[in-house]
């Protein structure tokens, strides 16, 4: 119910609908967001800051102020790490949105998804396979 002594000082002009979508205009989002959800589309097929943000492990209004302030390095190397864009483009440093090629991402994704024993069997066939090409300092585990 309206009070009009008490509701008078809040209902002036300056809160009406008209004149608050005056004072927020559309902003463009910052091109490091706009990459984000492209990467995040095309590669996890995720739409909205909500999803993103689960994903990421990091607070709606973070991934919302990215959209004006730009994608922070901690969450492009987020993104690089969950999403599988490559930290570099999704700053707008680098030319190629997907840090592994198709069939790396295929082989990551097939790896993901295979039995902890058979997780066993790969990486040791990786680090055979490592050892012999000389490859002494890529991680495998």
């Amino acid at each position: 119910m309206f009070n009009k002594k008490s509701n008078t000082m809040f209902n002036n002009a300056m809160f009406k609908r008209a004149i608050i979508l005056l004072m927020k205009p559309n902003q463009k989002l910052h091109e490091s967001s706009e990459r984000l959800y492209e990467a995040a589309k095309k590669l996890k097929s995720l739409e909205g800051i909500a999803s993103i943000a689960e994903l990421l492990n990091q607070s709606f209004q973070t991934v919302k102020n990215w959209e004006s302030r730009g994608v922070s390095l901690e969450g492009a190397l987020l993104a690089q790490e969950k999403i599988g864009c490559n930290a570099l483009w999704l700053l707008g440093r680098g030319n190629e949105m997907s840090f592994f090629s198709p069939v790396e991402m295929k082989l990551v994704a097939d790896f993901q998804a295979s039995a902890h024993e058979d997780k066993e069997t790969l990486l040791q066939i990786a680090t055979a396979f490592k050892l012999k090409a000389g490859f002494s300092s890529i991680k495998t585990g």
